[in-house]
């Protein structure tokens, strides 16, 4: 009697939240840095556009910020999917595999009828 096998890659998916969650850990030291920088308009030197330039710089500082923080916050949330898949995953394949001789037996029983 032949009894069927059945596997489940959960490793591949632990590894994508893995790199997802480095991945969060990398966007969270970029929302660091841009949380943490200034743009004064006297980088610009005297121009009368200088405070214009600066005022539009921040803003668009400000919006990558708040946009790295969503995306840290989205990563972290993959990766707990992804750990949480694979746990299924395993589990999953814990209860088929141990009903899968009872299956094969059961196809060999109504064979023989």
């Amino acid at each position: 009697m032949t009894v069927p096998t059945f596997s489940y890659d959960s490793e591949g998916v632990r590894q994508g939240g893995r790199t997802a969650v480095q991945a969060s850990d990398q966007e969270a030291a970029a929302t660091a840095t841009l949380s943490g920088a200034t743009v004064p308009g006297g980088a610009f030197g005297g121009v009368s556009q200088a405070g214009g330039l600066a005022g539009a710089l921040e803003s668009a500082r400000s919006a990558h910020a708040a946009a790295a923080q969503v995306t840290t916050a989205n990563l972290q949330t993959q990766g707990d999917r992804a750990a949480a898949t694979a746990d299924l995953g395993d589990d999953n394949e814990a209860a088929t595999t141990s009903l899968a001789p009872r299956k094969a037996q059961a196809g060999a029983v109504s064979q023989g009828m």
